[in-house]
């Protein structure tokens, strides 16, 4: 009999851009197994930080969370980094938007984290997003 073993670990896209410009597919990742993206009551378990947030008042770099192998979007309203919300450095921490139901994936597939839009300076560079995913894995 084969059993599914849980775990849990967040996948990282690197926005290495400098500046980041939009376009889908840009930063992939490879699901090892079978899973979904986590959630809770207070959003979905995706994070980030942005080194240079950009400039543009009421602007930011809007993400989308696509499985490419599907095409399926699992963001309803979009995880942003907020020219607004940047800190002394010109940094942010990344708005986490609401996660659709059902978010998972197959072994195999690939998820792609799209940039959508960027601030009215387009001048938004490097950072890093987390999104915290269960995997089930079977065992023997």
């Amino acid at each position: 009999m084969t059993a599914k073993l849980a775990y849990i670990q967040d996948v990282p896209f690197d926005l290495d851009e400098n500046p980041i410009t939009v376009g889908n597919g840009k930063f992939l990742a490879t699901m090892q197994y079978e899973g979904r993206i986590l959630g809770s009551r207070n959003g979905p378990r995706i994070s980030g930080y942005i080194q240079d947030v950009g400039t543009g008042a009421g602007t930011e770099t809007t993400l989308q969370v696509r499985n490419a192998t599907t095409g399926r979007d699992y963001f309803d309203t979009q995880p942003a980094f907020r020219v607004d919300d940047a800190d002394a450095n010109n940094g942010a921490t990344l708005y986490a938007g609401t996660l659709r139901i059902e978010p998972t994936f197959a072994q195999g597939d690939v998820l792609a984290l799209d940039v959508d839009a960027v601030p009215g300076g387009a001048d938004a560079a490097l950072g890093t997003v987390y999104l915290t995913c269960e995997f089930l894995r079977a065992v023997d």
